[in-house]
């Protein structure tokens, strides 16, 4: 190329450089942001993509000093490359550097900061150190309660997320923690319904996801309590730190009745609207009915169930669809709240009901349940796509569901009623084939809950199948 004869001047030269190294952070930053939606990134990569950010963040150093803001982001980016890496430690160390200079940029505590001390917590709980993780998250939750911050639906984001932390520890923290874990994430999800309270009112359908999510850790407090270890009598203590506890059986009523009282509130919000939603308020008094059932009060869920009906025919629905929707039994607590049959049977056609070969030309229903614990291994996980599903370890069990209270059985110290739990159960295909593996499954189906069949708002005897997976943790 032909020399122009013109040379650019030390300003031009140096506007250029920050051009140009500006455009490339943007780039790299994009790319990185891509990079960490994939579930497996390949090693080989994960490992160039780290060396991009070593280089990105020395190129910054360089043109603008060890403590310049522009660090603060590619630190952060380069801390989430080490720990998709497994480098736990050293994406501390990078991460406690992008908190200094945060800290020298604009003060000791700053709403900008936030960020970077849940990025510690997610580090430090990959890592399964949970030690260190309970103090940010015990930080973090200081900095919400005592720090100016803005109150708008990002920080109902946020609180979410630092529950789901709790919630995580729960599963996987030392089980002396466990209460602690569990205990945390019920105070953040009233912080979370007050929060939401303020930013959309008391009557906005965007409430409702954030009560069902407090009425589902009601049911896991349940368990914690009756499952008499550890967490439970943290659960039942009366004060914090002192010896004296409650009896259980009136901790878990109290937990029945606040979540009646919430289910009260999801309904009132249908209720509330400019044109009330009967067909809302009618799937606010199905789940109610899967609480009665959840807590052991069958005859209270019976005439519920009829209810309810007899509601969704009056709110207009075609009886078909009505009975096309209860023609199978459904595991409870369902994993979200719907407010209307078509959204559930749509929901429980993606997260529940999978056509497995097994069971195919018997005309039974076929139920998936993942273990969100395996100390609670009533409460199901979110369910996990089908293709990761079909990698797993799983069983396969066969079981009946009476359409009607015959009887009662005692399971694990508590009489469990049968309308809502499974009999008759087998072992199609167990995990490892020994009887002592096929006993221990029959017993964890004893404990899960299941909404019966209905036909015309009365309970009907079923049979299934159930896809069983256990927790991955321990």
């Amino acid at each position: 190329m032909p020399d122009s004869g013109i040379n650019p001047g030390p300003g031009v030269i140096l506007m250029m450089r920050k051009i140009s190294l500006r455009v490339i952070c943007q780039v790299f930053l994009l790319s990185i942001s891509a990079y960490t939606l994939a579930q497996s990134p390949d090693q080989q990569e994960a490992e160039a993509r780290l060396a991009q950010s070593r280089d990105l963040v020395e190129a910054i150093s360089s043109e603008f000093g060890r403590n310049s803001p522009r660090l603060i982001e590619p630190m952060a980016q380069l801390a989430n490359s080490l720990t998709i890496l497994n480098r736990f430690t050293e994406a501390h160390r990078t991460l406690e550097q992008a908190m200094q200079i945060a800290r020298l940029e604009d003060g000791l505590y700053t709403e900008d900061q936030i960020p970077l001390i849940r990025q510690k917590i997610d580090n430090f709980s990959e890592g399964r150190d949970w030690s260190s993780a309970r103090e940010q998250m015990d930080y973090l939750f200081w900095f919400y309660d005592s720090q100016k911050v803005t109150v708008d639906s990002r920080l109902i984001d946020d609180l979410i997320s630092l529950s789901d932390q709790h919630l995580r520890g729960a599963a996987e923290d030392l089980e002396s923690w466990q209460g602690y874990h569990l205990l945390q994430a019920k105070q953040l999800n009233w912080a979370i319904i007050s929060t939401a309270n303020t930013v959309y009112g008391k009557d906005h359908p965007r409430r409702v996801p954030l009560l069902y999510r407090q009425l589902q850790h009601l049911y896991l407090l349940k368990q914690a309590v009756e499952g008499r270890g550890r967490p439970a009598a943290e659960l039942r203590r009366i004060v914090q730190g002192s010896g004296r506890l409650r009896e259980s059986g009136e901790v878990v009523n109290s937990y029945f009745f606040v979540g009646l009282s919430l289910l009260d509130q999801i309904r009132n919000v249908y209720l509330s609207l400019p044109v009330p939603d009967i067909e809302g308020q009618a799937m606010a008094e199905l789940y109610a009915a899967d609480w009665h059932l959840l807590f052991d009060h069958p005859l209270r869920a019976t005439d519920l169930y009829s209810t309810v009906y007899s509601a969704l025919m009056r709110a207009g629905l075609a009886e078909q669809q009505v009975a096309s929707y209860f023609s199978e039994p459904r595991i409870i607590p369902l994993q979200h709240f719907y407010p209307s049959v078509e959204l559930a049977a749509a929901g429980a056609g993606s997260a529940e009901a999978e056509s497995l070969s097994a069971s195919a030309g018997k005309n039974l229903a076929t139920l998936v349940f993942t273990e969100w614990s395996s100390g609670f291994s009533s409460v199901p996980r979110k369910q996990r796509a089908l293709a990761e599903d079909s990698a797993g370890v799983f069983a396969l069990l066969s079981f009946q569901l009476r359409g009607e209270n015959e009887y009662s059985r005692w399971i694990k110290g508590k009489i469990t009623q049968a309308i809502s739990s499974a009999f008759d159960g087998a072992v199609v295909q167990g995990l490892g084939g020994n009887e002592l593996g096929q006993q221990e499954l029959l017993e964890k189906l004893g404990r899960i809950h299941f909404r019966p069949k209905l036909s015309g708002g009365m309970l009907q005897q079923s049979s299934a199948m159930l896809k069983y997976y256990p927790a991955s943790n321990p």
